[in-house]
């Protein structure tokens, strides 16, 4: 029996063996085992300079501008994860024998088959999506790289500014080039090294030839290196920002206004008599005016304003109702700008949400679509041959409509479709349908202990005419006796007047 110490150490060793194996995610990894983003570490711009980088700022520029307003704003931030978290991601695999002759039931390709859903587990596809689809809308697109330590799959990022994509495979696939001259932007000789190790052999190799005066650009294997975008290299939303910072000088505004409204003013006016000398002496109202303001010293909202004669203060209600309704029109225009519906984060009123949650989800679906293009690709690389593909889709599903989904593809299924769909709806992975019918049947017995009511989707047509079938399908010889019974109930004026429609009313 192991002491506790000694427990204690062995988890150490494990742990210290796992972090050596770790892959850093980005050049920030080795600048600092403590650095986080903080909103002070990015630049605040003003309303014309984001504008003039809009207009004409290079991708870098409009890289950070967009990076620093998702740290920094909400409304901003919200967009970004709106977007990236709204389809769940769901995938689906489907193999396709390409000669006839040859079942998907034979163990070499079944193999093939469940060896492409570990992959998919193993890679944590789901979460994976939402990281490229988040850094795709704050940065404009995803650059990374698909290792394979046999063991394990990782998944490296490349940095946006050292990375770039000209090309295709006619499987649509993007084709990325690594500038290696990133490695010289790490100046501590260990760290360069420890990183260089993250990458692969093909990458340190062109870093050697590039040190001896080879191109900087190595030409990554078409679906390891990965890239991502939306239409364009560019921050989906950057039009958004100076509607943004409009909002925000406003809302200052408003807080002077609301301290100003919070002071008072009191006023003593000093009495004059019926000839109009002062009562008081103006050494005799000096000593009045500072035993009030003595007296009221402590409180920080009152002010005192001695006066000989009439003092007003004209209200400020008009300019306060024009500054809220400035607010309104500009968090208008930013919902607008987005493309974004305001009762979607929210909601007083349900008139076009439903539409523009559907536009939105075309919108992601498109991204969505080049995700499982790219996984399709890796999967044939992997496990495809000449006698087996495989087409990886990610169902349209999102948390604003699996209810409905979920709904229609199971009465779909009530009709001899896929009975995979609604489950995989319902977030049970494709791998985990089978496992989970296992558990419930083999080791459970829940289908001899929770049988369900009888229907025509748990009834065979074919059951004993003494059991009590439910919903089964008429022939068409039991539809035409049917039919013939109904008319034989109608009554002899009912037959005329149904006559006399079919003769056109004559």
């Amino acid at each position: 029996m192991k002491s506790e110490e000694e427990v204690r150490k062995l988890k150490l060793d494990t742990f210290k063996k796992s972090i050596s194996e770790m892959i850093a995610t980005s050049n920030s990894a080795y600048a600092s085992d403590t650095e986080f983003k903080r909103v002070s570490d990015f630049i605040s711009y003003t309303k014309e300079e984001a504008q003039q980088i809009i207009a004409s700022g290079d991708p870098e520029e409009l890289r950070d501008l967009s990076i620093s307003f998702f740290y920094s704003s909400g409304f901003y931030r919200r967009f970004m994860l709106y977007y990236a978290t709204m389809l769940k991601y769901t995938p689906i695999i489907i193999p396709h024998m390409v000669k006839n002759q040859k079942k998907i039931q034979d163990n070499k390709y079944s193999k093939k088959y469940y060896e492409g859903l570990e992959f998919l587990n193993a890679i944590n596809f789901e979460k994976l999506c939402q990281r490229f689809s988040l850094k795709v809308f704050t940065e404009g697109a995803y650059y990374g790289l698909l290792i394979d330590y046999g063991s394990y799959i990782g998944i490296q990022d490349l940095p946006f500014e050292y990375s770039r994509t000209r090309f295709k495979t006619p499987e649509d696939i993007d084709v990325v080039e690594f500038d290696v001259s990133y490695f010289d932007t790490i100046r501590n000789k260990e760290k360069k090294e420890e990183c260089l190790k993250t990458f692969p052999k093909e990458i340190q190799k062109a870093y050697k030839a590039y040190g001896k005066g080879g191109t900087k650009w190595c030409l990554l294997k078409p679906g390891a290196g990965i890239h991502f975008c939306l239409y364009e290299e560019r921050p989906f939303m950057l039009n958004v920002i100076p509607a943004i910072i409009d909002f925000e000088e406003y809302k200052e505004i408003e807080k002077e206004k609301d301290a100003q409204e919070l002071k008072k003013l009191l006023v003593q006016k000093m009495p004059i008599d019926s000839s109009g000398e002062l009562v008081f002496d103006p050494e005799e109202v000096e000593e009045i005016h500072r035993g009030v303001v003595g007296m009221l010293k402590k409180n920080k909202d009152i002010d005192v304003l001695t006066s000989f004669g009439d003092v007003s203060l004209e209200d400020m209600q008009d300019s306060r109702s024009v500054i809220t309704n400035n607010l309104e029109k500009i968090e208008k225009t930013i919902y607008s700008e987005a493309g974004v519906s305001k009762q979607v984060f929210a909601a007083d009123g349900n008139l076009s949400l439903e539409k523009s949650v559907q536009n939105d989800l075309s919108l992601m679906m498109y991204l969505a679509n080049s995700y499982s293009v790219w996984l399709s690709y890796i999967l044939n690389e992997r496990f495809g041959d000449n006698k087996i593909k495989f087409t990886a889709k990610i169902l349209p599903v999102s948390y604003y409509n699996e209810e409905y989904y979920i709904s229609k593809t199971l009465q779909m299924a009530q009709f001899g479709f896929s009975f995979l769909l609604p489950s995989l709806s319902l977030g049970i992975n494709q791998s985990e349908i089978t496992d989970l019918k296992n558990l419930e049947i083999d080791l459970l017995k829940l289908n001899e202990k929770l049988v369900p009511l009888q229907s025509s989707y748990t009834q065979s047509g074919k059951a004993d005419s003494s059991s009590s079938n439910i919903n089964t399908t008429p022939t068409i010889e039991e539809n035409k006796q049917n039919n013939e019974k109904e008319e034989s109930k109608k009554s002899d004026r009912t037959l005329e007047n149904e006559k006399s429609l079919d003769n056109g009313g004559g």
